[in-house]
């Protein structure tokens, strides 16, 4: 937090607040989606702009990619290249397929766990993500096709 309230301080941007499930600073791995999003949000000659980040396993370093994103956009701007990057962005396609996590990261093991521990944690997160129990479908469809992954 200490490092984006720099790099917006530095851009001259006042308004900004960072939106979050749980607090940023907790560590807990293999959160659901919901919970390790960390949403930033700021007004920009006079256009809000909201990022959401929820690529990482955990808040905090969703919210260090917000920070460096941030930063770059601000030197991008200060080197008077924001036009030119605006062009080029607008000229790539998007991304065909979402890039996946892992599934060992997934899971919460090691690429050469036994089966036997693969299954314990892949039940024991079905139980904390179900949808039914306070998860998400995001995030059981995620434990689901990685744990498909791994199996085979």
């Amino acid at each position: 937090m200490r490092d984006l309230r720099a790099t917006f301080e530095k851009w001259g941007i006042r308004q900004w607040d960072v939106e979050c499930a749980v607090p940023v600073s907790r560590s807990k791995s293999f959160l659901g989606v919901d919970e390790r999003e960390v949403i930033l949000s700021f007004f920009k000659d006079g256009a809000e702009i909201r990022l959401p980040m929820s690529d990482h396993g955990r808040p905090v370093d969703n919210l260090r990619v917000l920070t460096i994103s941030v930063e770059d956009m601000r030197m991008i701007e200060r080197r008077g290249l924001n036009k030119l990057y605006a062009q080029a962005y607008l000229q790539l396609e998007g991304p065909k397929n979402p890039t996946k996590r892992d599934p060992y990261l997934v899971l919460g093991v090691r690429p050469d766990a036994p089966a036997e521990v693969i299954e314990a944690s892949y039940k024991a997160l079905a139980k904390r993500m179900h949808p039914d129990a306070g998860g998400s479908t995001e995030a059981m469809v995620e434990l689901q096709e990685a744990y498909a992954a791994v199996k085979a």
